[in-house]
């Protein structure tokens, strides 16, 4: 297949008389070598019938996702490990090569923060802001000479605000195999979880589940059965927001970590506080991965029970005691309420039901509980009642936790002297003040 040349360089004429198959196998060569524009490439693929185009795609998209595994192997790094009191811990994190030389050296722009680079200065590997690019100006460095930063054998130091370089001997750069390898141990499920002040957004909590794409390099989450939310790592934070701001740092919380779990960071989770237009440290807001995860969802109480005053009496026979299963319902324990099996308790969503057993795991229901915490007797938040499609507040419905320790309790009567009644089941409030 004789080329053409002409103005833009060489041109492949295809004869008219090949198949389209032949084509298209020409034609993925030629682009894999980097020898077809764009233009040439639209001009083949018109002159193709539509299995061949099919096939075409189909090999095109596997070649491409082959591709972004080698090229991540090629071309990122990690700077991962504790920092002495985690100072600079969000300047850490994934580093993505450059075409561009610093000092003759390869240079890195941190994944999602133009304003972080990675650089050789002299005899050390820099990190610092981009606008010191070349320059000996550091958050942390790694003096070692080496030809490139995962090869060096040193230990990297921190500049802590005393103007100190203080050692960080656990901190290490990971490339290549040992990269992915880490990336691999990313949870497949995690959890936020914990007591958080109650004019702070509580749809922070919930069940995180990992998704097969990565995110400025690092994995990515979306809530169990609520996908618009989402976590993954923007430049200098961990972001929990909404699909439409993924890869941005515009979220409702943020965890300011390189780490490449937010199960591994060592620093507390931030929530945006919108009426005060401001960030507020969660210290006991936790994320919770592996066996602690698993922990927490066996460690729910065994029985609850739902309790108060329903504004006008709506739903009121949905009140009562309820028995926990023993199977997961969206990655959070379930319940049956005791003495009507049709009537259950689950999560969905954002959401904590109460609702028909035929409707289980759906957010649908008579009552609900707009918090994602894994056991609803923790929730501080307020109920409502479903009236006509109308959600009601109940602010005097609360949700209590059975005491597990002595199933059954009697109750001693003092002034007459007697045990009253058979045995009882006690009941405690763990949540809180609303």
């Amino acid at each position: 297949m004789p080329p053409r040349s002409g103005r833009g360089g060489t041109k492949f004429v295809f004869p008219t008389d090949i198949s389209s198959e032949m084509r298209l196998r020409s034609a993925n060569k030629r682009v894999l070598m980097g020898m077809l524009s764009r233009d040439e490439l639209d001009v083949l693929l018109s002159h193709c019938s539509e299995d061949s185009l099919r096939t075409f795609s189909t090999v095109s998209k596997s070649v491409f996702s082959a591709a972004k595994g080698h090229l991540y192997r090629k071309l990122c790094i990690a700077l991962q490990g504790p920092t002495p009191e985690n100072t600079h811990a969000d300047k850490l994190g994934v580093f993505i090569k450059r075409k561009e030389l610093v000092n003759g050296y390869a240079s890195y722009a941190k994944a999602g923060e133009a304003k972080v680079m990675l650089w050789r200065a002299g005899p050390c590997w820099i990190i610092g802001p981009t606008s010191e690019v070349g320059n000996r100006t550091a958050f942390v460095q790694l003096e070692k000479d080496s030809l490139c930063p995962e090869a060096a054998r040193g230990t990297w130091q921190v500049a802590m605000t005393s103007k100190k370089w203080v050692a960080a001997p656990e901190l290490q750069c990971l490339a290549g195999d040992a990269l992915v390898a880490e990336l691999a141990k990313a949870p497949p499920q995690l959890a936020l979880d914990g007591p958080m002040l109650q004019h702070l957004n509580n749809k922070v909590k919930g069940l995180f589940v990992k998704r097969k794409y990565l995110v400025n390099g690092y994995p990515s989450y979306a809530k169990a059965t609520e996908s618009r939310q989402m976590l993954w790592h923007a430049g200098n934070y961990w972001t929990l927001g909404y699909v439409e701001d993924l890869g941005t740092t515009c979220g409702i919380a943020k965890l300011s970590e390189g780490c490449l779990s937010p199960g591994a960071a060592r620093v507390a989770w931030e929530v945006y506080e919108s009426s005060e237009k401001k960030w507020v440290e969660v210290p006991e807001l936790r994320c919770l991965a592996g066996e602690a995860l698993a922990a927490a969802q066996r460690e729910a109480a065994p029985r609850i029970a739902l309790q108060g005053e329903v504004p006008q009496n709506f739903h009121n026979f949905k009140l009562g005691v309820f028995i926990k299963r023993e199977d997961l319902v969206n990655g959070y324990p379930c319940y049956v309420q005791l003495g009507d099996a049709t009537k259950m308790m689950w999560h969905a969503g954002l959401w904590w039901m109460v609702g028909v057993a035929d409707e289980l795991g759906q957010a649908r229901g008579y009552m609900k509980l707009d918090e994602g915490c894994l056991r609803p007797e923790h929730s501080r938040g307020m109920w409502r009642v479903n009236k006509r499609d109308a959600w009601i507040e109940a602010p005097e419905v609360r949700c209590f936790a059975g005491c597990s320790d002595t199933p059954r309790r009697r109750v001693w009567d003092s002034n007459s002297g007697k045990w009253v009644g058979k045995d009882f089941w006690v009941f405690e409030d763990v949540g809180g003040s609303i």
